[in-house]
């Protein structure tokens, strides 16, 4: 075998400031407190600095300070977090080495299942940022012996993190572990959702295993989610497995319907025969109409063929249900996006009487798209009962016709306001970028219109993409956004937030971070839930909320 050479930059001598900027934060740790009582605060502070500072300076030197001072206030969440994570992001295999021993064995002076939880979730943390396998096995042993379902998911997280064949290996050993209490059933469930994140393969057949026991029923959507990022044939055939031979439980139709949307996002052509198959052999109507759904989903020419099959003889033993296939069907078609369902959406629309099914016919026809399905919804709008279902349906056409007919709905207001802009958003013409700010700016001088309006004209915005919208958008928020329910609403916000994050660029990333949301802690929320002040409690529901959208779109903008 070749050998390889890998060619690496000369070590660099460590830099004699940094090397004395280190030993003054270490003395600083070791330094015991101040006698006098006044000057413990104070104290308390120059430690907790040192420490959180020696994680910036990386100095090996630094670990057992570090470790004895985290032992030292092993009852003070905030201090000791402090101090181990500086342990992680000096890493290396020292690091990892103490990391793994205050994990396995906790400080004496924590009894309760709370702390001990706490420390270790710290400790799982930094081990995650070190990436030492040799942690694998500790935080695997820990998390199955843990007292505390939060505590035990950081634990299995972190082995995620650190990756590997060996986590792949490690989870797959806690997933066969039978389990012995409801906590440790809850593990499980935590190893089965990082397999899926893993997207480890050998993981699909001890998954479909683990869904057929009794301790899955309550994390139905994790087994599925699991095995939907994993794909596959493996994933496919489990999933399958899952609506034809559902766990004979009480949620055995949420577990057919989450796995047909499973499949449905997969897209995977093999499962379309068995979907077939299982069509009319299904009882219930709404895991019939998720599977119908998902056949659309896929796509393709096979799955137009079956669909249109379905609408021309529809399975059921009733006209009801028979109805309800031929309705699936019509909306599945047009998510098929298959031309030759058009002159068949077209007949229903015109033959049927029943209002919900054209409809979904309709919109079917919007999904198809092009010249033609335009042409069909042009003549649509004439007629009032269809008129903002096709207006609608014209945003996915494509057509440079719809622009103009729905700019001329934005202004006379014949069809609703958030179904025109909705419909503008998909269409993609930038032209509709400057009425769509007029129209928004309008509607902000006179007040009044319901947050369900200006998060429409928040999403059109965000979706065309155009920074001459950032500034509407930011007056959306108002004055008064932190910590409040009525300006503007939580949905209206995550509108607003979301789409600075798709325009990016300065101006929005600039706006996302002048915002900021209070995020309540633990403690106030249990505070709140024990008063009788709803409001209260509710508003600080509301600032969780806004303080993930708003994270979430300012790491998007970050990315991008």
């Amino acid at each position: 075998m070749a050998t390889v050479t890998v060619m690496t930059e000369t070590p660099q001598p460590p830099d004699p400031q940094v090397k004395r900027d280190a030993s003054a934060l270490i003395r600083a740790l070791r330094r015991r407190r101040f006698g006098r009582e006044k000057n413990a605060p104070r104290r308390e502070r120059i430690e907790r600095d040192a420490a959180e500072a020696l994680g910036d300076l990386g100095d090996q030197r630094a670990l057992v300070p570090l470790r004895d001072w985290a032992v030292r206030h092993c009852d003070d969440l905030f201090l000791h977090g402090k101090a181990i994570t500086s342990m992680g992001r000096i890493g290396g295999p020292a690091a990892a080495d103490l990391l793994i021993g205050l994990l396995v064995q906790p400080p004496g002076t924590l009894t309760d299942a709370v702390s001990i939880g706490i420390w270790q979730a710290s400790i799982a943390r930094a081990l995650a940022v070190v990436g030492d396998p040799r942690a694998i096995e500790p935080l695997t042993a820990v998390a199955y012996r843990s007292q505390s379902a939060n505590y035990a998911r950081t634990v299995t997280g972190a082995v995620r993190e650190i990756g590997g064949p060996a986590a792949g290996d490690a989870l797959l050993r806690l997933l066969t572990t039978p389990p012995n209490t409801t906590m440790q059933e809850m593990v499980l469930a935590h190893a089965v959702d990082d397999l899926g994140q893993l997207g480890e393969p050998r993981a699909v057949g001890p998954i479909a295993v683990w869904s057929r026991t009794e301790q899955a029923n309550e994390y139905s959507g994790a087994t599925i989610r699991s095995l939907l990022r994993i794909g596959g044939a493996g994933a496919v055939d489990a999933l399958l497995d899952l609506i034809a031979d559902p766990p004979a439980t009480a949620t055995r139709i949420q577990w057919q319907t989450q796995a047909a949307t499973a499949l449905g996002m997969l897209a995977d052509q093999r499962a379309l025969p068995r979907l077939q198959v299982l069509v009319p052999r299904l009882p219930q109507d709404q895991v019939r109409d998720e599977v119908i759904t998902a056949i659309g989903a896929i796509g393709g020419p096979a799955a137009a063929d079956i669909l249109l099959g379905l609408l021309a003889e529809p399975p059921g033993d009733t006209a009801q249900a028979r109805s309800g296939v031929t309705a699936a069907a019509a909306r599945a078609l047009g998510t098929a996006a298959d031309p030759r369902a058009l002159p068949t959406l077209q007949e229903l629309v015109e033959r049927s009487d029943d209002a919900g099914l054209r409809i979904a016919a309709v919109a079917g026809i919007g999904h198809v798209g092009g010249t033609a399905a335009a042409d069909v919804l042009l003549r649509m709008v004439a007629d009032p009962p269809l008129r903002e279902a096709a207006a609608a349906a014209l945003g996915g056409t494509g057509d440079p016709r719809a622009l103009t007919l729905l700019l001329q709905y934005l202004h006379d207001g014949t069809v609703p306001a958030p179904v025109v802009t909705e419909a503008l958003g998909r269409l993609g013409d930038q032209q509709a970028v400057e009425p769509l700010r007029t129209h928004l700016l309008a509607a902000l001088a006179a007040p009044g219109e319901p947050s369900t309006t200006y998060a429409s004209f928040a999403q059109a915005l965000g979706a065309l993409g155009d920074s001459s919208a950032v500034g509407p958008l930011r007056e959306l928020l108002g004055s008064s956004y932190d910590n409040m329910l009525s300006k503007p609403t939580d949905a209206q916000f995550a509108a607003v937030v979301r789409s600075l994050a798709l325009i990016g660029g300065p101006s929005a990333a600039s706006t996302l971070d002048s915002l900021h949301i209070r995020e309540p802690t633990a403690e106030q929320l249990k505070q709140a839930e024990r008063s009788d002040n709803d409001y209260g409690y509710y508003q600080l529901l509301s600032s969780v909320k806004r303080h993930k959208d708003l994270v979430d779109a300012q790491r998007t903008v970050r990315r991008s």
